[in-house]
């Protein structure tokens, strides 16, 4: 089963019991996750389903992107376990939504990243006729921040400044 950040964030807020699984290397984990969960790599999963199938509780499975998760899913229900979601777009889409997610010191949080893309429209308003140029740019930046979506094609996949 799918989840899309929307409804995960409200799940985790009603306190549903459920355990937040994340695929991704070690590496990948430490430079942000999810609030409250653990990280099994994919790699390491078959060796680790008891740990899962015997909690007895939903478990929603978080990776970059959803394609480690869904494999891990596949390995987590031939094990046995029904209650198995993939967040969908994982991390990269709980970021885009403007999730805060720990571990994570360059995350900017949805509120913040809204309030600075409302400046940026009211600055391009008032150099509207003094800088048509610098204008423009500021109302795509200011409209896109405030929507919640990347400024930058980097950001949507989390590689700005890193290799």
């Amino acid at each position: 089963m799918i989840v899309g950040s929307d409804t995960l964030a409200k799940t985790i807020e009603s306190s549903e019991r459920m355990t937040l699984l994340d695929v991704r290397e070690p590496a990948e984990f430490a430079s942000g996750h999810l609030a409250g969960s653990r990280n099994v790599p994919l790699g390491e999963l078959r060796g680790r389903v008891e740990e899962f199938t015997s909690a007895g509780e939903p478990v929603v499975l978080i990776c970059r992107s959803g394609m480690r998760a869904r494999t891990a899913e596949r390995i987590l229900r031939e094990a046995g376990l029904r209650d198995v979601r993939v967040l969908d777009g994982g991390v990269l889409a709980w970021r885009a939504s403007g999730r805060a997610m720990e571990g994570d010191p360059g995350a900017v949080t949805g509120r913040m990243r809204r309030g600075v893309g409302v400046m940026a429209i009211i600055a391009a308003v008032a150099l509207w006729r003094e800088q048509p140029a610098l204008t423009l740019v500021l109302a795509i930046v200011g409209v896109r921040m405030a929507l919640g979506q990347p400024v930058l094609p980097c950001m949507a996949s989390g590689s700005c400044g890193t290799r």
